[in-house]
C-alpha cells in the first residue's frame, strides 16, 4: 500500500470516529435536555428510547426481576418518528409502555395511551382500573399470594392505578410519585427492605427496594418516577 493509499484509509477512519463520537455527544445532551426531571438515563435506538427502571438479580425465582420504560413519538400516520431532531408538529403522539421481564417470563404492558399493536414484545397484559386506599391493595394482592399478615395500623394512600395480574405476579401501575410513601407504609408492616440484593444497573436507575420471600412470604418490588410508581408482587396465589 502507498503512503497516499495509507494517509487515505487513516483518514477515512479519523473522519468516521470523529462522526461517531460526535453523534453520541449529541445523543446524550439532547437526551439530558429533554429528561434532565428523571432519576435514570435512556438508550435511544431507532425511534424508542429505552429507560431501565429497575433490575435485580435474586438468588431465588424469579431469579431476575427486570422493568424498562419504553417511548417513542408517533407522526399522524401513526408511524414512529426516528429523526430526533425533528420539532414536535399538532396531532403528533408521545406513546410509553412497560417491558416486564420476569424470571424467563417477558411481556409488554400498555402505558397511557399506548395501543396494543406498539407492544411487540410479548402478549398485551389486560389492566383493571382502581382507585383508593393503595396501602391496603398492595398488603391484599401480597397476602393472596402468600405473604405475611400484618397488625400493625398503615397509613393511608389515597390514590389511581391499573391493576395487571398473571399466574404469578401482581403488577400495579399507579399514577405519580409515591415512592416514599409507600417505602414508609412498608417498613411500619414488615420492617426494613432486604439491603443485601444489589442490582447491576448504574445508580442514575429510577429509586427502588425490594423484600424477599424470607421476609414477607413473597417478592415485593416498588419503583417510581415523576409519572408513576410501580408495585410488583411475584408469588403463587393461595
Amino acid at each position: 500500500m502507498s503512503s497516499r493509499h495509507l494517509y487515505l484509509v487513516c483518514a477515512s477512519q479519523a473522519l468516521t470516529n470523529k462522526f461517531v463520537l460526535s453523534a453520541l455527544v449529541f445523543l446524550i445532551c439532547l437526551h439530558s435536555e429533554a429528561q434532565s426531571n428523571v432519576y435514570s438515563l435512556s438508550i435511544y435506538s431507532g425511534g424508542t428510547s429505552y429507560r431501565t427502571l429497575c433490575l435485580f438479580s435474586l438468588q431465588f425465582p424469579p431469579y431476575r426481576y427486570q422493568l424498562t420504560e419504553r417511548s417513542w413519538r408517533e407522526d399522524t400516520n401513526g408511524f414512529t418518528i426516528i429523526d430526533i431532531r425533528r420539532k414536535n408538529v399538532p396531532g403528533e403522539i408521545q406513546r410509553r409502555s412497560l417491558e416486564v421481564q420476569c424470571g424467563p417470563e417477558l411481556f409488554v404492558v400498555p402505558l397511557d395511551s399506548v395501543p396494543p399493536k406498539k407492544a411487540t414484545s410479548g402478549a398485551v397484559t389486560p389492566g383493571i382500573k382502581g382507585s383508593g386506599n393503595l396501602v391496603q391493595w398492595m398488603m391484599q394482592c401480597a397476602t393472596n399470594r402468600g405473604g405475611h399478615l400484618t397488625t400493625n395500623v398503615l397509613p393511608v394512600i389515597e390514590a389511581n392505578w391499573v391493576h395487571h395480574s398473571r399466574e404469578n405476579q401482581d403488577l400495579v401501575v399507579v399514577e405519580g410519585d409515591h415512592f416514599t410513601e409507600v417505602q414508609k407504609s412498608l417498613e411500619l408492616a414488615y420492617g426494613s427492605p432486604d439491603n443485601e440484593i444489589r442490582s447491576p444497573t448504574p445508580p442514575e436507575r429510577s429509586p427502588s427496594l425490594i423484600y424477599t420471600p424470607k421476609q414477607i412470604g413473597v417478592v415485593l418490588s416498588v419503583t417510581a418516577d415523576s409519572a408513576q410508581t410501580i408495585v410488583s408482587v411475584i408469588g403463587k396465589r393461595k
